[in-house]
């Protein structure tokens, strides 16, 4: 199982960014969220369907689907006073 932490991470570039090239997305993550990535973080997301995946060209565009962001509101508004941590 990936990090809830790098999950959160991923979710909330993405709903800025709307979609990004892989690298990108990867490139936009704390040092500390970049320690703790694994490749098959993007895929599980995908599995929970969470993000959608398309390549394009030679690397893979990620972007955030509806229940991407419903995930995200849920964790934001969970927690105290609507803080936004990460």
């Amino acid at each position: 199982m990936y990090d809830p932490a790098v999950q959160r991470a991923v979710l909330e570039k993405l709903a800025r960014w709307r979609h990004l090239p892989e690298g990108d997305l990867i490139a936009m993550l704390s040092p500390v969220e970049r320690l703790r990535f694994r490749p098959e973080a993007l895929d599980d997301l995908v599995w929970d369907g969470l993000i959608v995946a398309r390549q394009a060209g030679d690397e893979r565009v990620v972007s955030i689907t509806e229940a991407g962001e419903a995930w995200l509101r849920r964790v934001r508004e969970s927690e105290p006073n609507g803080e936004i941590g990460g």
